[in-house]
């Protein structure tokens, strides 16, 4: 999260002093490690959690709508 908040932030500053190639490639990166760490997310949730996405008892029915 770290690495892609701050080549963003490199990005808007690049972009302020009207450096368009440098703002596009730093805002092009941390565009791919925000998509890496939203997959990350989403592995953990799926991998972590099978049995909330797997449950058919009536106790888990709310929690797979979620």
């Amino acid at each position: 999260m770290a690495i892609a908040m701050s080549l963003h932030e490199k990005g808007r500053v690049a972009l302020k002093q009207e450096d368009y190639a440098l703002a596009l490639v730093l805002l092009l990166e941390a565009d791919k490690e925000f998509r890496y760490l939203y997959w990350r997310v989403i592995q953990f949730v799926v991998f972590r959690h099978k049995d909330l996405l797997n449950c058919t008892d009536q106790k888990c029915v709310h929690i797979r709508r979620y």
